[in-house]
């Protein structure tokens, strides 16, 4: 029974470590931009079973910049969307929402 224990906790603790050093690794391909970085950093050995980690360390590359991709055009439309807004306003709306924004301001200053 405590073998088993142990045993579990032991690949627990792998898969753990395995996992950070992948997405570490990955981020810092990403930050570096360089293809021999991706192309070196990428071919993972798994002791226990003795395959490489390719496929799955690329998939997470490609997830994490896909992810960013979508932040930067949710960020985009949601920025097309306030600025239509902003100046979809009548005229004393936008009197009064320059003035609100200025007290905010003021606020965040003092």
């Amino acid at each position: 029974m405590l073998s088993k224990g142990l045993t579990y906790a032991q690949s627990l603790y792998d898969t753990i470590v395995r996992d950070r050093l992948r997405v570490s690794i990955a981020t810092l391909a990403h930050v570096q931009k360089f293809k021999q970085w991706y192309k070196f950093f990428f071919f993972f050995f798994d002791v226990k079973t003795g395959k490489t980690l390719y496929k799955k360390s690329l998939s997470s590359l490609h997830r994490i910049l896909r992810y960013q991709w979508e932040v930067f055009i949710i960020r985009g439309i949601l920025g097309a969307i306030s600025l239509a807004a902003f100046f979809s306003f009548s005229r004393l709306k936008c009197k009064i929402f320059i003035k609100y924004r200025q007290m905010l301001l003021n606020l965040s200053h003092r």
